[in-house]
């Protein structure tokens, strides 16, 4: 321990005042304030690669890194990132995720080889803790100034493009693809099937089917009348 101690002293910042040998005291705290630099938890990241099939990700993180000699560097890309879309069994959610999408970086206590490759209870390969190589990303994290656009507060919405799904809490639901709405177009497509007619011989007939009135009963349960 005191030589890990030593280790992260010589990488603390030391300012000309500081050049005679410090107290136990000091050397500690510097060694505690270098242990903490290097203690990952969580940060942003931009997607750079995504494979749907696999679920793994070669990721930026967005967070730049600044040396005591007052270089400042990127941090090196990170490849075969796990990514944390909801899921419970064969039940899931799938974000399709492009080159340049913002995801969250959280980084493991321990090491999590052993578990990505089979899951279940492991012991950790190694020592490691909070490692650039045990992260995790899940979709869904941006920066204040990039909202999305949510059009209310009260319903779950699902969208993808122009296609948007709300699931509002009283019982109705909107299927909108940016100009139509599917609940509705349905509701006129029965509607219109009641109203149509055929010509025979004895006149115009108009179409029936005994189900009909239920169909369209169930079909606006779901409408959102406005």
């Amino acid at each position: 321990m005191v030589v890990d101690f030593l280790n992260l002293f010589a990488e603390t910042e030391v300012t000309k005042q500081d050049d005679v040998t410090p107290s136990f005291n000091e050397g500690l705290s510097r060694a505690l304030k270098g242990a903490q630099q290097e203690t990952r938890v969580a940060m942003p990241a931009t997607i750079v690669t995504y494979d749907y099939k696999t679920q793994k990700a070669t990721v930026q993180p967005s967070l730049q890194r600044k040396y005591n000699d007052g270089k400042v560097l990127s941090m090196p890309q990170l490849y075969n990132v796990p990514v944390a879309h909801p899921r419970a069994g064969k039940a899931f959610v799938h974000i399709p995720l492009k080159k340049g999408d913002n995801v969250m970086l959280v980084f493991m206590d321990r090491s999590i080889d052993k578990w990505k490759g089979a899951g279940g209870e492991v012991e950790p390969s190694d020592a490691r803790t909070h490692h650039l190589s045990d992260a995790v990303a899940y979709p869904g994290l941006y920066p204040l100034n990039t909202p999305a656009d949510v059009p209310n507060g009260d319903d779950i919405i699902i969208r993808n493009g122009n296609t948007m799904m709300h699931v509002k809490a009283n019982n109705h639901l909107q299927v909108i693809n940016g100009t139509t709405e599917l609940i509705k177009t349905l509701c006129d497509l029965v509607r219109s099937i009641r109203e149509s007619v055929t010509y025979t011989c004895g006149g115009p007939q108009h179409l029936y089917h005994v189900d009909w009135p239920e169909i369209e009963r169930r079909l606006k349960s779901f409408l959102e009348v406005t």
